[in-house]
């Protein structure tokens, strides 16, 4: 599982840091960006943009290679 969190700022960053989270399966094979979207912006009961979905997708697949 690979945490997602909110900052403070409003910006979006990956791993065991503060801010209102949600976790998401980091082993899953491809996350379709639309679900991971709509389940991280609700999760994080904001809208996240479609850059912050390919950094989220980045750091699921950096977690994974670990």
């Amino acid at each position: 599982m690979l945490r997602i969190s909110r900052q403070p700022s409003g910006e979006i960053v990956a791993g065991g840091v503060g801010g209102r989270g949600v976790w998401i399966c980091a082993a899953r094979d491809a996350a379709h960006e639309t679900d991971l979207r709509a389940a991280v912006s609700r999760g994080l009961r904001g809208e996240v943009k479609r850059e912050e979905v390919d950094l989220i997708e980045q750091a699921r697949r950096a977690w994974v290679e670990k």
